[in-house]
């Protein structure tokens, strides 16, 4: 599994998430979901960060399964359209993961 296109950036993706999802990060301007909201009250930031941590690590899931159920060949011109389903499979999670954390965001600053 290790060799699929994109097991090492969903990795590090799933990683940076388990950090947010356990609130281990503080406030800052570098890492983790930064929105003015977010930066400008503490409740706000572990919030998102938590939320947003779980969308990431969920998206990060998704393409491993992808993966594991359908993995790509060792050279990715050698099957253009399988290569570009494990595109898919990981970046359309991924968006859908933002734009989903950042609605929460508005929603949360909205109701605090």
């Amino acid at each position: 599994m290790v060799n699929q296109p994109f097991f090492i950036p969903s990795l590090l993706i799933s990683l940076i998430a388990i950090t947010l999802v356990l609130g281990f990060i503080p406030r800052n301007r570098w890492y983790g979901i930064r929105t003015a909201q977010t930066l400008s009250d503490e409740r706000i930031w572990y919030r998102s960060n938590r939320f947003g941590g779980w969308a990431f690590l969920l998206s990060g899931m998704i393409y491993f399964a992808v993966a594991k159920m359908i993995p790509a060949p060792k050279r990715p011109a050698s099957d253009l359209a399988l290569w570009g389903l494990h595109l898919c499979a990981f970046l359309l999670p991924l968006v859908t993961s933002v734009v989903v954390t950042l609605r929460y965001v508005k929603g949360l600053a909205k109701q605090l």
